[in-house]
């Protein structure tokens, strides 16, 4: 079992600028937060949670993390496939997916949203090149509750992101 606290950016996309419709809106700034979490290997597999607090009063919102992955190994070769939970404050979605009344327009309706869930199921895998180098990449679909395609500057109810990297361990 291992803990740890972090400070991070929240996970959500703030960009509005690059879409035509709600380039008024502009874009919105991501919180900043206190990471608490923990992660455990049991005999079903990781276990992971982890709770996140906007410390720099962005929007005061909450996220917590719950994730359950079962790593399989092929030498040097690891791949995780998982699935996960979040719950999100309605401060979080409010300042993501919140519409006020002086920002609503035809076709954008105002929207104060409760709190959400977003869930998702992804894969993610590690390649070791040598005890140093690590060749990292994932691939992850979410899913959005009610509470934030409601919103009337959502228009998918779920999303796809992916991730490639190298890691260096000294």
């Amino acid at each position: 079992m291992s803990l740890y606290a972090a400070i991070a950016a929240d996970d959500l996309d703030g960009e509005r600028t690059d879409s035509r419709q709600l380039r008024d809106l502009g874009d919105v700034d991501s919180g900043t937060n206190l990471v608490l979490g923990a992660e455990m290997m049991t005999e079903v597999g990781m276990l992971s949670a982890s709770i996140a607090q906007d410390v720099a009063d962005e929007h005061k919102g909450t996220q917590v993390n719950l994730e359950w992955g079962v790593p399989v190994e092929f030498g040097d070769l690891t791949v995780l496939p998982a699935v996960s939970a979040s719950w999100v404050s309605d401060k979080l979605v409010n300042h993501y997916y919140g519409v006020s009344a002086s920002e609503a327009r035809v076709g954008r309706a105002a929207y104060d949203g409760d709190s959400a869930w977003i869930y998702g199921v992804g894969v993610a895998a590690e390649y070791a090149l040598n005890q140093e180098w690590t060749i990292i990449g994932a691939v992850n679909y979410e899913h959005y509750s009610d509470e934030i395609t409601d919103s009337s500057i959502v228009s998918e109810d779920s999303a796809v992101s992916a991730m490639m990297g190298v890691r260096y361990q000294f």
